[in-house]
C-alpha cells in the first residue's frame, strides 16, 4: 500500500478557505483565485513570522567565510543575521544577499577579514522536505502561522468584524503555544549568557507572551 504524503502547506490553505466559507482544493496548483490568494498570504506570513528568529531557524555562532573575491555571499534562505562573538564589533551588515562593511563602503570582507561569526536567521519551508535534514518547520509554529495568515485572509476578503475577533483570539492563543514551545526547547531563563556576552532578558521575558 503506497505511503500517503502529506501536505501541511495545501491542508493550511484548506483551513483558510474554509473561514471564508469555500470547499477545500485537491492541490495548491487548483486554479481557484481565493485558494491561489491564500498561499500567497500564507507564504507572506510565514516569512514575517520567521523573521523574528527562534530556535528552529536560527544557526548560532555560524562561520562566514570569505570567496576568492573577498566577497561573504549568504544561503539563499537568509532572513537576517547578527555579527557575534569575536565579530560582534565588525562594521558589518546585510545587504540582499552579501555582506556589506559600511566603514569602508564595499563588499570586500576577506581584505579585512578571514572569517565572520553570525547568529543567522533562516527561513524554512512550511512543508517538510524530506531531501532537506534541517528543512522542517515545528507542528507548533505551523499552527501559529496557519492561524495569523486565516486571521489576514478573513480581513482582506470578509471584512466580518465577528469572526475578524474570534480569530484574533485564536491567534493569540496560537502565539502563546508557540512562545511555550520555544522556552521548553530553548531552556531558557532570565540568566542566560550566550557567547556574543550579553544576558538576552529579552529572550526570557518574551516566552510566554
Amino acid at each position: 500500500m503506497p505511503t500517503v504524503v502529506e501536505n501541511p502547506k495545501l491542508e493550511a490553505v484548506n483551513v483558510m478557505l474554509s473561514v471564508i466559507g469555500e470547499a477545500p482544493v485537491n492541490s495548491l496548483k487548483s486554479g481557484l483565485a481565493d485558494a491561489e490568494a491564500a498561499e500567497r498570504i500564507l507564504n507572506r506570513v510565514n516569512k514575517e513570522v520567521q523573521t523574528e528568529g527562534w530556535t528552529f531557524n536560527t544557526l548560532r555562532e555560524y562561520p562566514l567565510i570569505p570567496d576568492s573575491t573577498g566577497k561573504i555571499i549568504l544561503p539563499s534562505n537568509t532572513l537576517k543575521l547578527t555579527c557575534v562573538g569575536t565579530s560582534r564589533d565588525y562594521p558589518l551588515v546585510q545587504r540582499g544577499l552579501r555582506l556589506y562593511n559600511y566603514e569602508k563602503h564595499n563588499y570586500s570582507i576577506g581584505d579585512y577579514y578571514d572569517e565572520v561569526k553570525v547568529d543567522l536567521v533562516e527561513e524554512i519551508d512550511f512543508n517538510d522536505d524530506p531531501t532537506e535534514e534541517n528543512n522542517s518547520l515545528p507542528e507548533y509554529a505551523r499552527r501559529y502561522v496557519a492561524v495569523r495568515a486565516s486571521r489576514v485572509f478573513i480581513g482582506r476578503y470578509l471584512g466580518s468584524q465577528e469572526i475578524y475577533g474570534f480569530s484574533e483570539k485564536d491567534e493569540a492563543l496560537a502565539r502563546v503555544g508557540m512562545k511555550q514551545a520555544e522556552g521548553l526547547v530553548a531552556k531558557r531563563s532570565i540568566f542566560d549568557h550566550f557567547p556574543r556576552g550579553e544576558y538576552n532578558l529579552h529572550e526570557a521575558y518574551h516566552r510566554l507572551i
